[in-house]
């Protein structure tokens, strides 16, 4: 079993070889769930849709994490989407990151819910997303128009399928922002690496 003992304030679980089993993310949605110490959470693993709907419905009642981070290749539109239900809930977070390199599964509609979550967080700071290719225009635009109240932000969209309107909605963060400090936008054209304070 995985310790919910008090005091932890970190935890990071690293088994990218496999797909998450579901006693194993049935624990850590449990523990996610009933600890109030925990600060800093990180997973790196493949998830089946199953194993991320627990994971998603294990942070949606945590109050006390304030950085999030979640690495996986198989993470899939459903789970996806029921993350960014779960982000909205968490009133404690942030710091959010998704590195979804690989993933060919999550597209529009999905971050779109995410740009959603973002755009009506209230305590969210920072947001890294690197990957996925699936994800089009429209998906990066929501995106990049969700973030402009944050204080850092990373985009990495190298390899997706953007165009001028991507680009465009970065310059616009860059132009309209009064609040980021770090602006990041890494793409296979366009503005790259870009800092603003």
């Amino acid at each position: 079993a995985i310790a919910r003992k008090n005091g932890m304030e970190t935890f990071n679980i690293d088994i990218a070889s496999s797909t998450l089993p579901l006693p194993v993310a049935a624990s850590l949605a449990k523990m996610i769930q009933e600890h109030r110490t925990l600060l800093h959470f990180k997973v790196r693993a493949k998830f089946d849709e199953e194993s991320g709907m627990l994971l998603a419905k294990g942070l949606e009642r945590n109050e006390s994490i304030v950085s999030l981070g979640i690495t996986s290749s198989t993470l899939e539109d459903q789970a996806a989407a029921a993350l960014s239900v779960a982000v909205q809930q968490m009133r404690s977070l942030k710091s959010l990151t998704f590195f979804l390199e690989d993933n060919r599964s999550v597209g529009d509609a999905t971050a779109e819910a995410w740009a959603n979550a973002i755009e009506e967080h209230n305590t969210l700071e920072s947001f890294d997303i690197v990957g996925a290719e699936t994800i089009g225009e429209q998906g990066w635009v929501a995106i990049l128009r969700a973030i402009i109240a944050l204080q850092q932000c990373r985009i990495c969209a190298d390899g997706c399928d953007i165009g001028d309107s991507v680009h465009q909605a970065a310059a616009d963060v860059i132009q309209r922002s009064t609040s980021l400090i770090s602006f990041t936008y890494n793409a296979s054209s366009g503005p790259t690496g870009s800092d603003i304070g």
